[in-house]
């Protein structure tokens, strides 16, 4: 009895090894891969595909794009396109908006604690002193924004020919980069 459960057991084992052993050396979808071997001039051109930038229009706004749907802020182009100066020159002109803006509402903000006689000042200039602080905190305020308008993060700061131009300029150096003569399209 024992020589027939072994047996049964042995037989068993067998024929559960064998049909997947049997199915990986012949495959129902055994297809010849046929991928085509691209040339170094036309990997080159994929790879530009994908860094290269472009601008897209949409009504009145546009957006810069770099390969198929990859948006890119004003700060980042520039910085892609190596226009250091005028990045720089944007974040002191930020700064310095921004500055003027709080220093106006600042102003503000004492004009307004000394007309609540917060901050001690004598009675007869306290109205002088509070409302042309108030009012000397709005101008000022006011000037910061007309003159340096702080930017939301979805605001451009560039001009679309400035960004076109930027476009280029990296578009022509990832070409070179690249290898790829100047005349291939974009």
């Amino acid at each position: 009895m024992h020589r027939v459960f072994t047996s049964v057991v042995a037989i068993t084992v067998m024929q559960t090894a064998w049909a997947p052993i049997a199915m990986a050396q012949h495959t129902p979808f055994d297809l010849q891969y046929r991928d085509k071997v691209l040339t170094p001039a036309e990997i080159a051109i994929q790879r530009y595909k994908r860094q290269r930038l472009s601008i897209r229009i949409d009504g009145d706004t546009w957006t810069c794009v770099q390969g198929i749907n990859a948006p890119i802020t004003d700060e980042q182009l520039l910085q892609m396109a190596g226009m250091g100066s005028r990045l720089k020159d944007q974040k002191t002109k930020d700064l310095y908006g921004g500055l003027i803006t709080v220093s106006g509402a600042l102003i503000g903000i004492f004009g307004i604690l000394t007309l609540a006689n917060i901050i001690p000042v004598g009675n007869d200039l306290r109205l002088v002193v509070g409302f042309s602080s108030l009012g000397l905190g709005i101008v000022t305020a006011a000037a910061g924004e007309l003159l340096f308008p702080i930017q939301l993060p979805s605001d451009h700061f560039m001009t679309i020919d400035e960004a076109r131009n930027a476009t280029m300029v990296f578009n022509a150096r990832t070409k070179a980069d690249l290898g790829l003569p100047p005349e291939t399209p974009d």
